[in-house]
Order: structure tokens, then C-alpha cells, then sequence
């Protein structure tokens, strides 16, 4: 019985000894890698942290292609940002767009486009009323209100002489963004803003615009888009069909099934439309 204990205590002390000797062994390891670690954090936190000449000169070269590359793609889709003549005072905008409101009737009665006789291409809220009024806004303010409503009406010029052109039946709604803040939104404004961030890459102006018409002229239409000189870019596309009929019986009375004709399918269209700009890159200061 002794000789057994005497074997299980060998034993067990020599494992006592060979754990002992294995942790002091992983001890000197860990000491050693943490001594390591410690000379490595020294070294880095002796260093200089500004980056080096080279780093500098590599950022530069890349900044100055990058700038290249901007101009290229700015070149490619439109030669410069879309200038429109100042507005000197709110009258002077209501006299442009009372103007254009006209040639735009007027071209579209001559091509036989069908628009109401008060349609007023986006712009009702000014039928009674000026722009910077309502309420009152300080000059500052009103200027950049009437540079954006110029904007504005001259894409909706664009836009109508392209619909009118590629052989639209109807043109039955335009909205835009409402420009002055603060005000209720009328029956053809929508919501939004208009990016105005001088960091901003480029800027968009967006429309919408409501027409009837055949298969052909909404693909004419698509395609005099993308060949503007203008860069346009149709965010969606909505297609719903219609069928018109000629009325036999007296105005006012519903059409019956053997008064009513039908004729040939028209499709009803909403697209919104964004003018992009890319303003002039500005050289930034070294």
C-alpha cells in the first residue's frame, strides 16, 4: 500500500513540475513578444505624422487628374452651365413668362397640339400674383428666386417646343419645383428643392410633364432628349392608354355604345425629366 502511494505522489509531482516548467517557458514567451510590441509602439510614436513629401506630390498628381477627368465628362454632356438672361425686378419676370406663355400657345395651336386655353406651363401660382411678394423677400433672396424661375421657364420652353415638335397630341400638365419658400404649393408645382450646394457635383432641375400621344412620337420625343444640346435625363417614365371617340350626340350627353367611335390608341405619358448641370470646376488653392 505504501509502495502505491509512494508511485501516485512521483507521479503527481512530476507533473506539478513539468506544468511549472511549461508555464514558466510560455511566460518568457509572452514577455519577449510583449517586450517586442512595446520597443515597436515606441519606434512609431517617435516618428514624424505629417505625410511625407512623396505622399504629398502623390495627391497632388492624383487631385490634378481627377480635375482633368471632371472637365472631359463636363465637355461631353454639356459645354457650360445654362445661362439665362438676368431679371432685373419681378416684373421684368412676369413679362418674360407672359411672353412665353403666348409663343408657346401659339406654336402649339399652329401644329394642332391640344392645350388649355389657361394652361399655364407650371407657372399659375404668377397668374395674379408677382413673384418676391408673398410674402416679401429681401433683394438678396428675390435675386436668386428669379435666376431659378428664369431657369425654370426656359427648360419648360425647351421641353414644349421638343413635345410640340416630335408630334405630341396633348400636353396636359407640367409641374416644377417650387422655388420660394413658405408658400402653399399650387395644383402644378411639386415637392422638392433644387440642389444649390456651390460643393454640390453637379445640379439638377427637375420636371414634370403630362402629354398624349402615339407610340412614334413618344419615341421621337425620348430620342430628341438624349440628342439635346441639353443634358437631359428622364428619371421615370409612366404609360397608361387612351382611347378617344367622336361624339355623335349633342354636347353634354354621355356617348352611347353605338355613338361612340372608337379611332386609334393614344398613350398617356407622365415623365419626369431632369435638367443635369455641371458647374466649372474652381481651382482649389494649394
Amino acid at each position: 500500500m505504501v509502495i502505491i502511494f509512494v508511485v501516485v505522489f512521483v507521479v503527481l509531482l512530476g507533473g506539478i513540475i513539468w506544468l511549472e516548467q511549461a508555464a514558466t517557458a510560455r511566460k518568457a514567451e509572452v514577455e519577449a513578444d510583449l517586450s517586442g510590441k512595446q520597443e515597436e509602439l515606441k519606434r512609431l510614436r517617435s516618428l514624424d505624422p505629417y505625410p511625407s513629401s512623396d505622399n504629398i506630390q502623390i495627391l497632388k498628381r492624383d487631385r490634378e487628374e481627377l480635375q482633368k477627368l471632371y472637365g472631359s465628362l463636363q465637355k461631353a454632356v454639356m459645354q457650360e452651365p445654362l445661362e439665362v438672361a438676368a431679371m432685373q425686378s419681378e416684373i421684368d419676370f412676369v413679362d418674360r413668362l407672359r411672353k412665353t406663355q403666348t409663343e408657346l400657345r401659339d406654336l402649339a395651336n399652329s401644329r394642332g397640339v391640344e392645350i388649355k386655353q389657361d394652361f399655364a406651363f407650371g407657372f399659375s401660382r404668377y397668374d395674379d400674383i408677382f413673384p418676391c411678394r408673398n410674402p416679401v423677400l429681401r433683394p438678396d433672396e428675390c435675386h436668386r428666386v428669379l435666376t431659378l424661375l428664369a431657369k425654370q421657364l426656359a427648360v419648360v420652353e425647351k421641353l414644349t417646343k421638343l413635345a410640340i415638335s416630335n408630334g405630341v397630341d396633348n400636353i396636359r400638365m407640367i409641374r416644377r419645383t417650387e422655388v420660394e419658400q413658405g408658400v402653399q404649393f399650387s395644383s402644378d408645382t411639386m415637392p422638392g428643392s433644387i440642389t444649390e450646394d456651390p460643393k454640390a457635383r453637379y445640379y439638377r432641375l427637375p420636371l414634370d410633364i403630362q402629354v398624349t400621344c402615339s407610340e412614334k412620337a413618344l419615341q421621337s420625343f425620348l430620342n430628341s432628349l438624349s440628342q439635346s444640346d441639353w443634358f437631359f435625363t428622364v428619371e421615370t417614365v409612366k404609360i397608361g392608354t387612351e382611347i378617344p371617340v367622336v361624339r355623335t350626340s349633342a354636347p353634354g350627353t354621355p356617348p352611347t355604345a353605338t355613338t361612340a367611335i372608337p379611332q386609334y390608341k393614344h398613350l398617356l405619358v407622365t415623365m419626369r425629366i431632369d435638367l443635369v448641370e455641371f458647374p466649372s470646376p474652381k481651382p482649389r488653392p494649394e
